[in-house]
């Protein structure tokens, strides 16, 4: 069948808007914490230096990590018991960028947590994962009580803490808990009996000589010890490239609950509290955290090495996954907006270069327009539980479209959202694997069951329920709405009814949107429904139903929907819009009536002949973005129509309907294909096009892909082919030619990194098209000598061409034991992250015993199970497709392709 290339990213000014937009909402995030900094300075809050208190408390030293005593306790419970809420966290980390004897990167910390005791306790029970303490002791902190009048919408006076320290805190829910009177804690220590870990949700366990006094505040210091990790979690190590020489960098990613492998916390969304940080590292880094830098000074070890100690400013209450720390050789290019100072930070070469200067461009105006737009910034709101996480997640990728839109106006947002949102959670929503964007908070009783919710469900259907409530709300009535939520829940946590709640005050202030019921009813028919509502027009009558659609075999249909949705209905007559009714319709495009049909098909409800024939028609159709939904179907991994079985008849069906738009671009590409630079939905959509044709050997298309691969080679001092189609030029052009093609992308490929990310995957994707089985051979052998990242993106390209299929296959049989001693921590996890490749290509009986064979003996028992469930399940709907594939299809092509030149 010949190779396949993944598809390509154009990096012109217009299209690069979105992927330059998740840069900067990265950057928002520090740019928020920013203007707390600034606010910190108008605000009553000062710094709590626990260091300065001179505790003296019994030390319990613990060597090893401590462990489970396996009695029945409180620490039973997946969420922490509501005793203890922490206010403040000092905090020091100190990661090795230097491996030890044993090639590890070490870290060491200190963390000082100041704790407001609510309920009279006996254990202290925080999170800790993968740390070993070496130090705890707990004391008493002294404190007086006073007041001090603040507005607030109350008018109301609000309690006030001064510690002995001289610093002071305005907290309105923990002061409601503390006593109406001075108190000053006795100066007796609290002694630590026993302290292990509970291993089922990650505890950290303190069992203490007395209880602690409600009303009291405590500070619990713990020295720690762990391991950087390398799988971009937690703390993680990774290496890079900047002007040819390999560096290394230390950096964050703690959502949802990475916090507790960093430093003990109390790690739930809901316990916020103010972060005081310091990083120890080299002096020839920088450490970046969540606030501007306030002090250095330097450190010296045991050996007499010395370190630098960057301390960073405090910060206003947040939770513990939104902590960020970096350690790095990076530099930075800045700019102001509205008196905050905004840097973006990269690889000195991209600095040099001036790479980062379009996000940085980017950053201010998208600060100053969120602000204007929703009257907030800076307030932080989370969710209570990790169970409506959609309301961080959902509302992002949403105001992503809106960000884009207001900085590239050409960009329009609804054409957008439909092909990167809208349509794609349609087919995953008729899987039996769809679930409701929001859950019940206790269904989420264990930690493995919270990443699992970071999902197009959480992230893309949140965000069209998002969009159709702006829509029918109206703009002005929504933002309206939204403004006075965040406000409300400013540094504090949220739930959907709350969101809801604020909505409806402005609904009911005003007469111009009317609802046939409560918005929280309307709304929680889509949050809490899992799937789509197929709704039916009976063209006799003029009467409309809805129902569920389901799969054909119903397997998405479960007792806990109630499948019934409150839906609102724009429609047109004789074209002209009508009034809003209530109950549903689907865009009008041709690209939404394309992607209905096919769902409709693979659900059951249409038949697939009749969706066929929908396509007769697209040799006149020169819009991407229809052919771009069209050949996600026509490829899809689970319904692929170009497979073995029907390939000759579909090769010739799809290649004349394709030649007309090929053609057309074709020539734009040999021209200039910069006179397409404003129109985003080329650049998403030309590769689809490009490499389909080249797929099914359309010789002008491999002509095309020879032609600018080789030119590429002749002037490598300027790369003049498309970055939309590079990876599928790449691929094309190897697979056409021969030795030569192959070496010379293996040379660039090894050569630098500092064309960037993706032009580092256009290779990979390249060097694994050759026909050549003792290249595909020695790019494996080659690639065992890399990170583990690496290999799975050379495996997972590889599984994609048919050649490269079955050496990658053997090549995997062949050295398992060696990948093992090599490269993989966790080897089964390696195997579960390549079986969707592999199992999507499998198509008969005997191919899926293989794979099953193979999971058997290679994998744990935990993901084995998993994987076998998989693959069995994969197996059923592959084979049935294939009947499906083997009758109906077949004849309905061989119906429908006449002879042709293709």
């Amino acid at each position: 069948m010949g190779p396949k290339a993944s598809s390509g990213f154009y990096l012109s000014r217009t299209s690069a808007a979105l992927l330059a937009l998740l840069l900067a909402a990265l950057l928002l995030a520090l740019i928020v914490l920013g203007a707390l900094y600034a606010r910190t300075t108008r605000a009553e809050l000062i710094d709590t230096d626990i260091d300065t208190l001179n505790l003296t408390t019994p030390t319990l030293t613990c060597t090893l990590p401590p462990q489970a005593t396996g009695r029945p306790g409180i620490w039973d419970n997946p969420r922490l018991p509501p005793d203890l809420v922490p206010m403040h966290y000092d905090l020091e980390l100190w990661p090795r960028t230097e491996q030890d004897a044993e090639g590890n990167y070490l870290l060491s910390g200190q963390v000082n947590i100041t704790i407001s005791c609510v309920h009279g306790t006996d254990v202290v029970l925080l999170h800790s994962s993968e740390l070993n303490i070496s130090r705890a002791q707990l004391a008493p902190l002294a404190v007086e009580l006073h007041y001090k009048s603040k507005q607030t919408d109350s008018k109301q006076s609000q309690v006030g803490l001064k510690l002995t320290n001289g610093a002071s805190f305005y907290e309105e829910e923990v002061s409601s808990h503390l006593q109406d009177t001075s108190a000053s804690s006795s100066d007796k220590n609290i002694s630590i009996t026993n302290l292990w870990y509970s291993e089922p949700h990650q505890y950290l366990v303190l069992e203490l000589e007395r209880p602690l006094v409600a009303g009291n505040l405590y500070v619990l210091e713990l020295d720690y010890q762990g391991f950087l990790s390398s799988d971009y979690s937690g703390l993680f190590i990774a290496s890079y490239k900047d002007f040819n020489v390999e560096k290394v960098l230390v950096a964050s990613e703690l959502e949802p609950t990475s916090a507790r492998t960093v430093y003990p916390c109390f790690d739930e969304p809901a316990l916020k509290a103010t972060f005081k940080t310091r990083i120890v590292h080299n002096s020839s880094y920088v450490a970046l955290s969540n606030m501007p830098a306030i002090a250095t000074s330097e450190r010296e070890d045991v050996d007499g090495n010395k370190w630098t100690v960057t301390t960073f400013n405090t910060t206003l209450k947040m939770s513990t996954y939104i902590t960020a720390f970096v350690v790095c050789d990076f530099d930075y290019v800045r700019t102001t907006e509205r008196g905050n100072e905004i840097r973006v930070w990269a690889r000195k070469e991209v600095i040099k270069n001036g790479f980062a200067n379009f996000a940085l461009d980017i950053a201010g105006p998208i600060f100053s327009y969120l602000e204007d737009l929703l009257n907030w910034f800076g307030n932080l709101v989370t969710m209570k539980w990790w169970n409506d996480i959609w309301l961080n997640e959902g509302f992002a990728s949403y105001y992503e479209y809106i960000g884009a839109s207001f900085i590239e106006p050409k960009l329009t947002m609804n054409e957008l959202f439909m092909m990167n949102n809208l349509i794609s959670i349609f087919e995953s929503d008729t899987q039996a694997t769809a679930r409701p964007v929001s859950v019940k908070e206790e269904a989420i009783n264990n930690v493995n069951l919270i990443e699992p919710l970071f999902d197009e469900f959480t992230y893309s259907k949140a965000a069209a329920l998002i969009r159709m409530a702006s829509t029918f709300l109206t703009e002005t009535l929504f933002l309206k709405g939204i403004s006075s939520y965040l406000k409300k829940f400013s540094f504090s946590n949220a739930d959907q009814d709350g969101l809801w709640n604020h909505l409806q005050m402005f609904i009911d202030d005003q007469d111009e949107v009317k609802l046939p019921m409560p918005l929280k009813n309307i709304m929680d028919s889509w949050t809490w429904n899992k799937g789509i509502p197929l709704v039916t027009l009976n063209t006799s009558t003029g009467t409309l139903s809805q129902g569920v659609l389901k799969l054909a075999n119903n397997e998405n249909v479960t007792s806990d929907s109630n499948h019934t949705w409150i839906i609102p209905i724009f429609w047109v007559k004789n074209g002209a819009e009508q009034p809003l009714i209530w109950l549903d319709t689907q865009s009008s495009n041709r690209a939404q009536m394309m992607d209905d049909a096919f769902i409709l098909a693979n659900a059951g409800y249409m038949e697939y002949e009749t969706t066929l024939n929908l396509t007769r028609y697209l040799e006149k159709e020169m819009e991407i973005l229809v052919w771009y939904r069209v050949l996600k179907h026509l490829n899809n991994d689970k319904k692929s129509m170009l497979t073995y079985h029907s390939f000759p008849l579909m090769k010739k069906y799809i290649l004349k309907r394709i030649n007309p738009i090929f053609q057309h671009y074709a020539t734009i590409i040999r021209r200039n294909f910069e006179e397409t630079a404003d129109d985003i939905f080329v650049h998403t959509g030309i590769n689809d096009i490009f490499k389909t044709a080249c797929f099914l050997g359309l010789k002008d298309c491999l002509a095309l892909a020879s032609e600018l691969y080789t030119k590429w080679m002749a002037n490598t001092s300027t790369n003049d082919i498309p970055q939309s189609i590079r990876g599928s030029v790449y691929c094309y052009g190897i697979a056409e030619g021969g030795e030569k093609e192959w070496e010379f992308a293996w040379s660039y490929h090894n050569k630098s990194d500092s064309e960037g990310h993706w032009e580092q995957s256009y290779l990979k994707q390249g060097l694994s098209c050759t026909k050549e089985p003792w290249l595909l051979y020695r790019y494996l052998k080659e690639s065992m000598n890399t990170d583990s990242h690496n290999l799975l993106d050379v495996f997972s390209h590889m599984f994609k061409n048919d050649i490269g299929r079955h050496v990658a296959w053997d090549f995997l049989k062949e050295n398992w034991h060696q990948l093992n001693d090599i490269n993989m921590k966790d080897s089964s996890h390696f195997y579960e992250l390549l079986l969707p490749d592999l199992g999507s290509k499998a198509t008969s009986e005997l191919q899926f015993q293989e794979l099953e064979l193979f999971t058997t003996t290679t994998m744990d028992e935990g993901s084995r199970d998993k994987g076998l469930k998989w693959l069995q399940a994969k197996k059923k709907a592959r084979l049935e497709w294939i009947h499906i594939l083997n009758t109906r299809i077949i004849d309905w092509l061989q119906r429908n392709t006449p002879d042709s030149d293709f």
